[in-house]
């Protein structure tokens, strides 16, 4: 496929897997760094930021408009895609419904009576799912293990992204 789309839905893996490494820091720190209820409160709100970012940045992927990025529209031009791939897009727009349906109600669209909250609640199971499913399809679609890496200055080791999303803690290159 000679089209920018394929690079560019890596990007969008990218930039979810760093969002998913900062919620994920976030969350197992949020109480040794907010010594104060003021604190807590800024995390608090900025884990619903980050929350609903991903929930976001999955939901534009899973969108079904024609002429958009979406994996509805890689897949289509996708003319060598293996079977496992073809598996990996049905089961993305599977469990995409219910993170389009998040968005709709309670991120882009709220009904008269929906009030904006800020719970400290994880991000959705279907979500999350959607990730992973994001990264296996990537993966396919190159035919092999992609790396996801993070520079956060000159003096730092490089940060696995993929492998500190999967470990839930930070895992350097």
């Amino acid at each position: 496929m000679d089209s920018p789309v394929p690079a560019e839905i890596r990007n969008d893996v990218w930039h979810l897997l760093l969002h998913m490494y900062a919620y994920q820091d976030k969350s197992s720190r949020i109480v040794e760094v907010s010594p104060t209820r003021y604190a807590l409160s800024s995390e608090i709100v900025s884990l619903n930021a980050l929350a609903e970012s991903i929930t976001l940045r999955v939901a534009r992927l899973a969108d079904r408009s024609k002429g958009v990025r979406s994996i509805k529209n890689f897949a289509k031009k996708a003319t060598s895609a293996t079977d496992r791939f073809q598996r990996l897009v049905a089961a993305f727009e599977c469990r995409a419904v219910l993170v389009l349906d998040q968005r709709h109600e309670t991120i882009a669209h709220m009904s008269v009576g929906t009030l904006s909250s800020y719970p400290i609640e994880p991000l959705k199971s279907e979500t999350v799912a959607c990730v992973e499913i994001l990264v296996n399809l990537m993966d396919e679609y190159s035919g092999e293990y992609l790396q996801y890496t993070c520079s956060v200055g000159s003096q730092e080791k490089l940060l696995d992204l993929r492998q500190s999303v999967i470990e839930g803690c930070r895992i350097n290159v």
